[in-house]
């Protein structure tokens, strides 16, 4: 889950620069992704992040070359939520009580 948080919090970034709000960019770095940093895909990624404050946009760095942009990186966070939903569907150690 903090993972699929971590990768919310990161299009959000990523659209934020994208859109050269590079306040609310930064604020959202320090406040949502820091914390995260340790679900990062590579431990990298955080320093990329920051990086990308410096930018233009988002392919002007190399990590980020392969963003496809909003519409793509929100597709991809759908997908990744759509699996989290079926894992948690599929697990039945903890099945949720429905009231009647």
């Amino acid at each position: 889950q903090k993972t699929f948080l971590y990768a919310l919090f990161r299009q959000q970034y990523l659209e934020l620069i994208e859109a050269q709000e590079v306040q609310k960019a930064f604020a959202l770095l320090s406040k949502r992704l820091k914390p995260l940093e340790p679900h990062a895909r590579k431990s990298s990624e955080f320093q990329d992040l920051c990086y990308l404050l410096t930018c233009k946009s988002v392919p002007d760095a190399s990590s980020f070359r392969d963003w496809g942009g909003v519409v793509a990186g929100r597709e991809l966070l759908i997908e990744q939520f759509s699996v989290l939903l079926d894992i948690e569907a599929t697990d039945t150690s903890d099945p949720l009580e429905v009231p009647p």
